[in-house]
This record gives C-alpha cells, structure tokens and sequence, in this order.
C-alpha cells in the first residue's frame, strides 16, 4: 500500500477461481471470535511464510534461466500449463518476470533462448507450451 492508501499489487488468476471479498472488521471477529479459525489461519500463514522464505533463497542463489525452468515446471506440476488439447499457457511477460524475480525484457530474453533449445514453444497466441519436460529439470537444477 502507498502512503496514499492505495494498493499498488496485483494478481492474476491462472486457472478458474471464484473471489469472495469479506470486510475487514467482519474477518477479524471471525479471527478472535473462534479459536479454531484462528489457529487454522495462523498455520496457514506460517506455513506460506516458510515457503516464501524458501522461495527468496532459491531466487537469491538461482540463475534467471533456473528459476524460469522452476516455475515453468511448478505451473506444468500444479496443472496451470495443460498438455494438449488445451496446451499451454497464456501469461504476460510482467506477470511471468513477478513470479521469477526479474524485468519483462529478461523474461523475454530467457523464454526466448529456453525456446532455441527446443525446450519450449510458443504458439500463434502466444501460449508457452512446454516441449522436453525430461530435460527442463536438468534446467532448473544445474543451469
């Protein structure tokens, strides 16, 4: 949030999703009025937070290319990018540099030369599409 109180993130959702928004006042009773909640709720963000810190080191001591490669595979894992019929994945560059750390100019650069190897395509629209899921681990792990 800016000091003038507006958000500056976003987000984008890959697969279908439905958003509900809940009130901050009416989330916080919730929170204090049921200790349950409560402590499903705390585990839930220490365990967020455990990974995300897992996250920030593996992208302190990754190359581009290796980080590209891992969220590449973890959208391929969690089933974001589909095999065919319904192949591929359609993502901004932006969007796709947020999730690796790095600008849209070097996003572009890295799918690009992933793309020379033969380890991904891309189609008419634009979909990365995922060629030799053999060899993108050796990516990923030794880059």
């Amino acid at each position: 949030m800016n000091a003038a109180g507006t958000y500056i993130e976003n987000a984008v959702v890959l697969e279908h999703a439905t958003l509900s928004a809940i009130r901050k006042n009416d989330f916080v009773k919730l929170l204090y009025g049921n200790s349950l909640v409560f402590q499903k709720f705390i585990r839930m963000v220490s365990n967020d937070l455990i990974d995300e810190q897992t996250h920030l080191v593996e992208m302190a001591f990754s190359s581009v290319r290796q980080r590209a490669a891992k969220a590449l595979l973890e959208l391929y894992d969690k089933g974001i990018i589909k095999d065919p019929p319904n192949k591929g994945l359609r993502i901004a560059s932006e969007d796709f540099g947020g999730m690796i750390g790095t600008s849209a100019k070097t996003t572009i650069r890295t799918l690009s030369e992933i793309k020379e190897e033969g380890l991904i395509t891309t189609d008419s629209g634009r979909r990365i599409i995922l060629l030799d899921k053999k060899q993108l681990p050796m990516v990923a792990d030794f880059s």
